[in-house]
């Protein structure tokens, strides 16, 4: 028996063992639940990809960037500690993989990082990830993204008023 067959035996025993139900249904079972109109296909909730969601940049953060040859100046759409999203109408002979330089010039001074690009979306921008960010800049980066965070939980929910009686 192969190595897979008998992590999945396991498997099945440890399901069957905490639900006290078998781990795969019956034909009775099946039957049921067809009755009772239950679905017999339980989707699964989708999850995004991204380890960290991605703030939006709700103020004007811009970045210098180099890849590929060019050098361009682009407002920051989103971003996380991973990575960001920027704006650029034509990424062109930019592709998925390319290396890029970034410099952003914020409130919490200057922050420089090497990127990957992951993403070209023609007339909109490029989603690019951190692979290389000195301590400094990293502190400075959780520090920008921290501010954000506050600025987007206070647009978010907005402080209750009293009614003022008039």
């Amino acid at each position: 028996m192969s190595a897979f067959n008998k992590f999945r035996q396991r498997l099945n025993h440890e399901r069957t063992r905490a639900s006290g139900e078998p781990a795969t249904p019956s034909p009775l079972l099946s039957a049921t639940r067809r009755r009772l109109g239950e679905p017999l296909v339980v989707q699964k909730p989708s999850y995004s990809r991204r380890a960290l969601t991605r703030l939006p940049a709700s103020e004007d953060i811009w970045v210098c960037w180099r890849c590929n040859g060019r050098d361009d100046v682009s407002r920051v759409l989103d971003i996380s500690i991973d990575g960001l999203f920027i704006q650029t109408s034509s990424p062109v002979r930019i592709k998925e993989g390319m290396p890029a330089k970034l410099e952003f010039l914020v409130q919490e001074g200057r922050i420089q990082a090497d990127a990957l690009v992951r993403h070209v979306r023609g007339g909109a921008g490029l989603g690019l990830r951190f692979v290389a960010v000195a301590d400094a800049d990293r502190q400075r980066l959780k520090a920008m993204i921290s501010r954000l965070r506050t600025h987007h939980t206070k647009a978010a929910h907005p402080p209750n008023r009293a009614a003022d009686p008039d």
